[in-house]
């Protein structure tokens, strides 16, 4: 196609790959699609970059196709299809109009990768030399070793033969069971079918006379030492002398200790107590009934009837009507 200008100087042909060309191609590319599309949607362009929270440069630049003001291809791309979005038009014209981005391919490997394969570290295999030089194994086998002596060294105490002792204990034994034998058969022991008391109850014997201490040690004499029969002897014969000494002394105690005597004359009813707070008396007398009190001083007495009661401290009588309040008597004994 060829347009015809009428100049001065004659007429001059004029080929269409001149301005006409770069004006056609201009107002064919991607950024002036997109303005077409604002400018027919009656949007401007601040209204479009703030709908879009885009800057107003950014969208002036791809409109205006200063692609070099912009950071790189994805991002003209990215920008261009959602302004297309936007303004609800088809994304595939304007993008075919942009330079596609440079997309790094993989070139082909013509040799192969020479690495040997490591069969060795592939395996498990295990090493007593290379574990033993790892001082967490060397710790951990000292603490094994440690736990079998402290476990097994209790067990070797419990083995050990413990037959001294038990002889032992056993010797004593039998010493003791034949000297209570030696006695019985002597008659130190009174047999358990004796009837000779009026209650059934046979008395133990109070002294041993020579006759009969004579055979026990002569018997003794050839089982064991003669020590050890005098010994047995002489405990059996301290036996009753002692049984009746000590009932002598409590006796003695208990008739010294009942300091306070009640005497009652009519039915009365009396509590002593002690300093200690135990009760020794809590009840009912009769007529003629006798109690002897004892305990830590001060007693605490009560008599329910004052002239049901007399009474004595220390052998002496008391005047109990100096306490009587209602016909009840509260004092101490000292």
């Amino acid at each position: 196609m060829k347009e015809v200008l009428l100049m001065s100087d004659g007429v001059v042909p004029v080929s269409a790959g001149g301005a006409g060309a770069t004006e056609t191609s201009s107002l064919h590319s991607a950024g002036s699609m997109l303005r077409k599309a604002r400018e027919a949607a009656g949007l401007h362009v601040a209204a479009l970059a703030v709908s879009m929270k885009v800057p107003v440069k950014k969208l002036e630049a791809l409109e205006a196709d200063r692609l070099d003001q912009l950071p790189d291809m994805v991002f003209v791309r990215a920008l261009a299809s959602s302004v297309c979005r936007t303004l609800k038009i088809d994304p595939l014209p304007v993008l075919e109009k942009l330079p596609n981005t440079n997309k790094q391919q993989l070139a082909p490997s013509d040799r192969d990768i020479n690495a040997p394969f490591d069969a060795y570290g592939s395996k498990a295999v295990f090493s007593v030399s290379a574990a033993l030089k790892k001082p967490v194994v060397g710790l951990v086998s000292l603490l094994l070793l440690a736990a079998g002596a402290v476990f097994f060294y209790p067990g070797v105490e419990k083995n050990r033969p413990t037959e001294p002792a038990v002889t032992g204990s056993v010797q004593i034994l039998s010493d003791s069971a034949q000297s209570i034998a030696l006695v019985s058969q002597e008659g130190l022991v009174p047999p358990a079918n004796t009837v000779g008391s009026p209650d059934g109850v046979s008395p133990l014997p109070s002294l041993q006379t020579e006759d009969a201490s004579v055979p026990v040690m002569a018997h003794s004499s050839t089982s064991k030492p003669e020590s050890v029969g005098a010994l047995n002897s002489a405990a059996l014969d301290s036996v009753p002398a002692l049984e009746k000494k000590t009932k002598e002394d409590t006796v003695t105690t208990d008739s010294a200790s009942e300091f306070l005597i009640l005497k009652a004359i009519a039915p009365c009813w009396v509590k002593v107590v002690d300093s200690n707070g135990i009760v020794r008396v809590h009840k009912v007398v009769g007529a003629g009934e006798k109690i002897g009190v004892g305990g830590v001083v001060p007693l605490s007495v009560v008599i329910g009837a004052v002239d049901a009661v007399n009474v004595e401290v220390r052998g002496k009588p008391l005047n109990i009507l100096g306490f009587a309040k209602d016909n009840v008597a509260r004092f101490e004994v000292r």
